[in-house]
């Protein structure tokens, strides 16, 4: 978009915006944010704004300065039009604005340097709209009974997937298609393919976009890979688009156990034989939605660049991921030391 400091200023001054909410992720792709007034937009761009960070990233941080990023300025469509509330995503550093190890979306912006051609990301997310209960919280009832590719009257996500995609829409995010899935309350949307970073950034927007409409609509919108036993499980599909991919696929697939972990955090998908696949010039991985996007992305752009000889075992089972993981010269030349070891550590 090529958004400036000046621009973004002028656009809060004169289109009444009262709120700014500067948002981030933890090492596990979990969005945060705190929200600011106008007033403290020009010294957040020049400063940072100061955050505790030690109840986010434990040992390896205190005080950290967040650094909003213009390009990625988006207003919240269900937030009032007078006194909107915009957000933008944010780099994070050290008080003395040294680059902070556990930044995520930094580690993602630092692998595109390595790309040799360019690369085209699409995610395509899976979920659960459940009933809530008297409270508000969530049970384990589904929204409908409906089946893979049902309709209306059956298939009552319809106009709740319509909402989500407007405000994506709303959001500069391009949804390309929306169906009913396989269980019961099951739905999937997938948004247009984009550069790596637009395409990370719109996956943590789309799942809090997601979250968002269905609680206004009295649901709970479940993205684990089990919300409901004995049905179908949620997942979620990396698709990688470039031209001739063979030299990358092949560099991709002798690293790929060694960064499993990290796309596949949960022990549910593991023993799944055809994760990852190349189909007419585009790689397909298939995830979970819990994975850290930056993190995920930033792997596989590595993998993809690096020649290094690996070897690929389809049917690794999750404890030998980890290990592989642990024990990866890759990952470990690649992954910051700080983000490493706390990634493990939980």
């Amino acid at each position: 978009m090529g958004y400036t400091k000046k621009n973004i200023l002028e656009y809060v001054k004169e289109d009444d915006v009262k709120f700014i909410r500067i948002a981030f992720v933890d090492p596990f792709g979990n969005q945060k944010n705190i929200s600011i007034m106008p007033n403290e937009l020009e010294n957040a761009f020049d400063n940072g704004i100061m955050i505790d960070g030690k109840y986010i990233f434990k040992d390896n941080a205190s005080k950290l300065l967040l650094v909003p990023d213009p390009n990625t300025i988006s207003v919240l469509p269900w937030r009032p039009s007078q006194g909107r509330v915009v957000r933008m995503f944010s780099k994070i550093l050290n008080k003395d604005h040294s680059f902070f190890a556990c930044d995520t979306r930094s580690f993602l912006i630092k692998a595109l340097e390595s790309m040799k051609n360019d690369l085209f990301f699409q995610t395509k997310y899976d979920f659960y709209l459940l009933k809530t209960n008297e409270e508000g919280n969530p049970t384990k009832i589904p929204y409908d009974n409906a089946s893979f590719m049902d309709i209306a009257p059956d298939d009552k996500g319809e106009n709740v997937r319509r909402e989500i995609c407007l405000s994506l829409i709303e959001m500069d995010i391009k949804p390309v298609a929306s169906h009913h899935e396989s269980g019961p309350g099951q739905n999937r949307i997938f948004c247009q393919k984009d550069n790596p970073l637009k395409a990370a950034d719109d996956a943590i927007t789309f799942k809090s976009v997601v979250k968002t409409i269905a609680s206004r609509n009295g649901l709970y919108a479940d993205f684990l890979v089990k919300p409901i036993r004995n049905e179908v499980e949620n997942r979620c599909y990396i698709e990688i688009s470039g031209k001739n991919l063979n030299y990358e696929y092949k560099n991709l697939l002798n690293h790929y156990n060694e960064i499993e972990l990290f796309l596949n955090p949960t022990k549910e998908l593991y023993g799944d034989n055809e994760k990852i696949m190349l189909e007419d010039d585009s790689i397909i991985i298939e995830v979970t939605s819990l994975m850290n996007p930056y993190i995920a992305f930033g792997l596989i752009i590595y993998a993809m660049q690096d020649e290094s000889l690996g070897d690929l075992n389809k049917n690794l089972c999750f404890e030998d991921a980890l290990n592989k993981a642990k024990n990866s010269e890759f990952v470990k030349k690649y992954l910051p030391k700080e983000l490493f070891d706390f990634y493990m550590s939980i």
